[in-house]
């Protein structure tokens, strides 16, 4: 289906594919020690840039969705497994 939609839109998007083998679960719970040392911060402006990630945050494990918990804590082992974005994103904060 994306390659259907590029081609009617003309465009092309970089994409990968990706398949896990960790649970979902535990793939949104280990995103948790980044939040709490505070390596992952929210912009001030969550409510207007990105209010559904946040609203699925908060309540997690008990909301309803929880497929942006999940797609962040894909982009976190992104980040993890590229050396460069490691030091130009997970800098530890003094607190």
């Amino acid at each position: 289906m994306l390659r259907e939609r590029q081609q009617a839109a003309k465009v092309t998007v970089p994409h990968k594919l990706v398949w896990h083998s960790t649970p979902k679960v535990a793939r949104i719970q280990a995103i948790e020690p980044y939040y709490s040392n505070g390596q992952l911060l929210f912009l001030d402006t969550w409510n207007r840039d990105y209010p559904e990630l946040v609203e699925q945050l908060i309540p997690y494990p008990l909301a309803a969705h929880d497929d942006g918990p999940d797609a962040l804590a894909g982009a976190i082992a992104l980040i993890l497994a590229n050396e460069k974005a490691q030091r130009q994103v997970l800098i530890p904060r003094a607190r």
